[in-house]
Protein backbone atom coordinates (compact mmCIF):
# COMPACT_ATOMS: atom_id res chain seq x y z
CA UNK A 1 0.00 0.00 0.00
CA UNK A 2 1.37 3.36 -1.16
CA UNK A 3 1.23 6.32 1.28
CA UNK A 4 -1.80 8.12 -0.37
CA UNK A 5 -3.60 4.47 -0.46
CA UNK A 6 -2.39 4.27 3.05
CA UNK A 7 -3.39 7.55 4.18
CA UNK A 8 -6.88 7.44 2.40
CA UNK A 9 -7.69 4.32 4.76
CA UNK A 10 -6.37 5.92 7.99
CA UNK A 11 -8.73 8.94 7.30
CA UNK A 12 -11.71 6.36 6.41
CA UNK A 13 -11.65 5.20 9.80
CA UNK A 14 -9.77 7.81 12.00
CA UNK A 15 -13.08 9.31 13.39
CA UNK A 16 -13.51 5.69 15.03
CA UNK A 17 -9.98 5.16 15.98
CA UNK A 18 -10.40 8.36 18.31
CA UNK A 19 -13.26 7.19 19.46
CA UNK A 20 -12.42 4.12 20.32
CA UNK A 21 -10.17 5.63 22.96
CA UNK A 22 -6.88 6.78 20.84
CA UNK A 23 -6.75 10.67 22.13
CA UNK A 24 -8.85 11.44 24.98
CA UNK A 25 -10.98 14.07 23.10
CA UNK A 26 -13.65 14.98 25.39
CA UNK A 27 -11.12 15.84 28.36
CA UNK A 28 -9.54 18.65 26.07
CA UNK A 29 -12.53 19.86 24.55
CA UNK A 30 -13.79 20.31 28.10
CA UNK A 31 -10.23 22.14 28.90
CA UNK A 32 -10.66 24.15 25.67
CA UNK A 33 -14.48 25.41 26.65
CA UNK A 34 -13.06 27.01 29.66
CA UNK A 35 -10.04 28.49 27.51
CA UNK A 36 -12.06 29.71 24.20
CA UNK A 37 -14.76 32.29 24.45
CA UNK A 38 -17.54 32.40 21.66
CA UNK A 39 -16.61 34.29 18.96
CA UNK A 40 -12.58 34.08 19.24
CA UNK A 41 -10.93 33.08 16.30
CA UNK A 42 -8.65 30.08 16.10
CA UNK A 43 -6.46 28.50 13.89
CA UNK A 44 -6.06 24.47 14.68
CA UNK A 45 -2.91 22.89 13.29
CA UNK A 46 -2.94 19.52 12.61
CA UNK A 47 -6.60 19.24 12.32
CA UNK A 48 -7.14 15.74 10.83
CA UNK A 49 -10.32 14.79 10.02
CA UNK A 50 -12.01 17.41 12.27
CA UNK A 51 -12.55 15.85 15.55
CA UNK A 52 -11.80 18.76 17.82
CA UNK A 53 -12.24 21.62 15.27
CA UNK A 54 -16.04 20.38 13.84
CA UNK A 55 -16.63 20.53 17.51
CA UNK A 56 -15.55 23.48 18.78
CA UNK A 57 -17.14 25.35 15.69
CA UNK A 58 -20.42 24.49 16.80
CA UNK A 59 -19.85 26.06 20.48
CA UNK A 60 -19.33 29.31 18.65
CA UNK A 61 -15.32 29.03 18.43
CA UNK A 62 -14.43 30.73 14.76
CA UNK A 63 -11.90 27.97 13.98
CA UNK A 64 -10.41 27.48 11.00
CA UNK A 65 -7.91 24.09 10.26
CA UNK A 66 -4.46 23.69 8.75
CA UNK A 67 -3.56 20.43 7.54
CA UNK A 68 -0.91 18.96 5.39
CA UNK A 69 -2.58 15.37 4.44
CA UNK A 70 -5.62 16.50 1.50
CA UNK A 71 -7.40 12.73 2.66
CA UNK A 72 -7.97 14.04 6.06
CA UNK A 73 -9.04 17.06 4.56
CA UNK A 74 -11.60 15.79 2.44
CA UNK A 75 -13.39 13.21 5.46
CA UNK A 76 -13.62 16.90 7.42
CA UNK A 77 -15.12 18.48 4.29
CA UNK A 78 -17.53 15.47 4.21
CA UNK A 79 -18.81 16.24 7.42
CA UNK A 80 -18.89 19.99 7.27
CA UNK A 81 -18.45 21.36 3.56
CA UNK A 82 -18.16 25.37 5.29
CA UNK A 83 -15.45 25.05 7.21
CA UNK A 84 -11.94 26.62 6.38
CA UNK A 85 -9.69 24.18 6.30
CA UNK A 86 -6.03 24.93 4.28
CA UNK A 87 -3.73 22.39 2.85
CA UNK A 88 -0.35 22.78 3.36
CA UNK A 89 2.71 22.03 5.58
CA UNK A 90 3.46 24.13 8.18
CA UNK A 91 6.36 26.01 6.63
CA UNK A 92 5.33 26.86 3.72
CA UNK A 93 1.71 28.41 4.99
CA UNK A 94 1.28 32.22 4.83
CA UNK A 95 -1.40 34.38 5.68
CA UNK A 96 -1.91 37.88 6.74
CA UNK A 97 -4.45 37.17 9.27
CA UNK A 98 -4.21 37.18 13.00
CA UNK A 99 -6.08 34.97 15.37
CA UNK A 100 -6.89 35.02 18.69
CA UNK A 101 -4.94 31.79 19.92
CA UNK A 102 -3.36 29.17 17.55
CA UNK A 103 -4.12 25.70 18.50
CA UNK A 104 -2.25 22.28 18.41
CA UNK A 105 -4.07 19.50 20.31
CA UNK A 106 -2.01 16.37 19.18
CA UNK A 107 -1.50 17.71 15.99
CA UNK A 108 2.22 18.73 14.86
CA UNK A 109 3.09 19.77 18.48
CA UNK A 110 2.30 18.16 22.12
CA UNK A 111 3.78 18.48 25.48
CA UNK A 112 5.06 15.11 27.13
CA UNK A 113 6.49 15.99 30.92
CA UNK A 114 8.83 18.77 30.63
CA UNK A 115 9.35 18.16 26.41
CA UNK A 116 7.63 19.20 23.51
CA UNK A 117 7.33 16.32 20.93
CA UNK A 118 7.19 17.18 17.23
CA UNK A 119 7.51 16.12 13.80
CA UNK A 120 9.93 18.64 13.20
CA UNK A 121 13.22 17.26 13.69
CA UNK A 122 15.86 20.07 13.27
CA UNK A 123 16.22 22.41 16.52
CA UNK A 124 16.65 25.63 14.40
CA UNK A 125 13.21 25.07 12.44
CA UNK A 126 11.11 23.98 15.44
CA UNK A 127 12.08 27.02 17.38
CA UNK A 128 10.89 28.83 14.07
CA UNK A 129 7.75 27.33 13.83
CA UNK A 130 7.22 27.75 17.28
CA UNK A 131 7.55 31.65 17.02
CA UNK A 132 5.86 31.63 13.92
CA UNK A 133 2.59 30.37 15.03
CA UNK A 134 2.69 31.98 18.46
CA UNK A 135 3.41 35.52 16.90
CA UNK A 136 0.18 34.92 14.50
CA UNK A 137 -2.12 34.83 17.70
CA UNK A 138 -3.16 37.47 20.13
CA UNK A 139 -2.94 35.24 22.84
CA UNK A 140 -0.84 32.50 21.88
CA UNK A 141 -0.14 29.12 21.03
CA UNK A 142 -2.05 26.60 23.26
CA UNK A 143 -0.57 23.13 23.15
CA UNK A 144 -1.93 20.07 24.84
CA UNK A 145 0.01 17.81 27.80
CA UNK A 146 -0.43 14.33 25.63
CA UNK A 147 0.00 10.58 26.95
CA UNK A 148 2.98 7.91 25.99
CA UNK A 149 1.49 5.07 24.21
CA UNK A 150 3.56 2.30 23.86
CA UNK A 151 1.15 0.23 22.11
CA UNK A 152 -2.21 0.57 21.71
CA UNK A 153 -5.00 -2.16 19.56
CA UNK A 154 -8.34 -1.06 18.42
CA UNK A 155 -10.27 -2.80 16.79
CA UNK A 156 -11.98 -0.97 13.56
CA UNK A 157 -14.57 -1.13 10.48
CA UNK A 158 -14.78 -5.02 8.60
CA UNK A 159 -13.33 -6.77 11.13
CA UNK A 160 -9.76 -4.85 10.89
CA UNK A 161 -7.30 -3.81 13.77
CA UNK A 162 -5.54 -0.57 14.05
CA UNK A 163 -2.01 -1.17 15.86
CA UNK A 164 -0.24 1.76 17.61
CA UNK A 165 3.54 1.13 18.76
CA UNK A 166 6.18 3.43 19.83
CA UNK A 167 9.52 3.50 20.82
CA UNK A 168 11.81 5.46 22.44
CA UNK A 169 15.25 5.77 21.01
CA UNK A 170 17.68 8.90 22.80
CA UNK A 171 15.75 11.69 21.65
CA UNK A 172 13.61 10.57 18.78
CA UNK A 173 10.36 8.54 19.34
CA UNK A 174 9.88 6.12 16.58
CA UNK A 175 6.01 5.09 15.65
CA UNK A 176 4.42 2.47 13.77
CA UNK A 177 0.93 2.22 12.70
CA UNK A 178 -0.38 -1.22 11.58
CA UNK A 179 -3.81 -2.34 9.94
CA UNK A 180 -4.86 -5.39 9.93
CA UNK A 181 -7.36 -7.14 8.13
CA UNK A 182 -8.78 -10.63 7.72
CA UNK A 183 -5.59 -11.70 10.09
CA UNK A 184 -3.07 -9.52 7.53
CA UNK A 185 -1.25 -6.62 7.35
CA UNK A 186 -2.89 -3.76 4.59
CA UNK A 187 -0.75 -1.29 5.74
CA UNK A 188 2.25 -0.06 7.19
CA UNK A 189 3.37 3.36 8.10
CA UNK A 190 6.10 4.74 10.29
CA UNK A 191 6.48 8.15 11.62
CA UNK A 192 9.60 9.97 13.35
CA UNK A 193 9.29 12.20 16.42
CA UNK A 194 11.79 14.33 18.07
CA UNK A 195 11.91 15.38 21.93
CA UNK A 196 13.19 18.50 22.35
CA UNK A 197 13.56 20.27 26.35
CA UNK A 198 11.33 22.77 27.07
CA UNK A 199 13.67 24.82 28.98
CA UNK A 200 15.90 24.28 25.74
CA UNK A 201 13.35 25.89 22.87
CA UNK A 202 11.01 28.13 24.67
CA UNK A 203 13.67 30.18 26.89
CA UNK A 204 12.76 33.41 25.98
CA UNK A 205 8.22 32.70 25.92
CA UNK A 206 6.26 33.03 28.45
CA UNK A 207 4.73 29.92 29.21
CA UNK A 208 1.39 29.56 31.16
CA UNK A 209 0.04 26.71 32.55
CA UNK A 210 -4.17 26.11 31.49
CA UNK A 211 -5.23 22.71 33.35
CA UNK A 212 -4.36 19.98 29.82
CA UNK A 213 -2.66 22.72 27.53
CA UNK A 214 0.05 25.33 27.44
CA UNK A 215 0.06 28.76 26.64
CA UNK A 216 3.25 30.04 24.72
CA UNK A 217 3.75 33.28 24.11
CA UNK A 218 6.70 35.18 22.91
Amino acid sequence: MNKENFDNEVASYYDEVIEKGYHDNEKYLSNLSKILKKGENVLELGCGTGKILLELLERGILIEGLDVSKSMIEKLKSKNNKATIYLSNLEDFNFDKIYDYTLSCNGPFSIKGDEIESYILEKHEIIKILQKYTKMAKRGLLINIGTEKPEIKIPIKNNGIFIHRETKIEDYTIMINFIFQKERVIGVKTFVKKRYKIKEILKNANIKDLGNFKLIQF
